[in-house]
């Protein structure tokens, strides 16, 4: 058993990549993971300038003061080497490059912010705060919708949301955009038997001439003595061939 570049202990039975190469993942105690960030009463969360490449650094220095941090950070693997092998190692680096959040509740929580050594230097790595006329200014917590209906995607709640479903992990973000991406399988398939269950024909029951077309189909219903093709809203229709789960029937578009 070696040690890998971090100075962990090297496991010679690690799993091996394509291309035969070792794989060292982070491990547990390493693993940086975004904390759950919620509206709470006089509360805020600002963004602080850090110096290069010192956002975890700060962030350390900031949490080990009593103020709660957040990097948003990207886990990826890159190939590095060690003497004559070549690893595929597992990192972890901040997707905002010098910047960090930091969650102020009290005055108190700025003086870990502004204090200087005996250099005038920031004690935490510090260099200043994102602000507007000489003032921090807060971040928001969720993205927002603008007049025109256009949302913009600013909300650091919402980042550490999505870092933690893993959209922002190299290893669960193929199977998120998949499964976002995904077309959903139609409600109503052509030949299949459905009830009309909202409206002047509820309780009238029909077949799918076709499959449904975003949030409406097309059925065959017997109507006075003939028959009547219609064009009824999936909200309306309750799929008989295929039951849903008796309080969902078909109630979505």
């Amino acid at each position: 058993m070696g040690m890998n570049f971090l100075g962990r202990k090297l496991n010679d039975n690690l799993p091996k990549l394509k291309g035969g190469l070792d794989q060292v993942p982070i491990s547990a105690e390493d693993w940086r993971h975004p904390p759950v960030i919620e509206a709470e009463p006089q509360v805020r969360w600002f963004c602080l300038v850090t110096a290069p490449q010192g956002e975890y650094r700060t962030a350390d220095a900031l949490s080990d003061a009593g103020v709660a941090t957040y990097v948003p950070t990207d886990t990826r693997w890159t190939k590095r080497r060690k003497g004559r092998d070549m690893l595929k190692v597992q990192v972890q680096s901040p997707v905002f490059r010098g910047y960090l959040f930091a969650r102020i509740a009290f005055p108190r929580d700025w003086e870990p912010v502004y204090a200087r050594d005996a250099f005038g230097r920031s004690r935490a790595g510090v260099i200043g705060v994102i602000g507007a006329h000489g003032a921090p200014v807060a971040m928001p917590l969720r993205s927002r919708e603008l007049r025109d209906g256009q949302w913009v995607r600013c909300g650091i709640a919402d980042f550490a949301d999505e870092e933690r479903e893993g959209w922002f992990n190299e290893d669960l973000r193929p199977a998120l955009i998949a499964g976002r991406d995904a077309k959903p399988e139609p409600l109503v398939l052509a030949g299949e038997k459905v009830r009309i269950v909202d409206g002047a024909f509820s309780g009238y029951e029909g077949i799918a001439e076709n499959d449904n077309d975003r949030s409406v189909a097309r059925i065959a219903v017997s109507l006075f003595g003939q028959q009547t093709i219609m064009t009824v809203s999936l909200q309306a229709l309750e799929n008989l061939t295929r039951p849903q789960s008796a309080d969902v029937a078909l109630r979505r578009a």
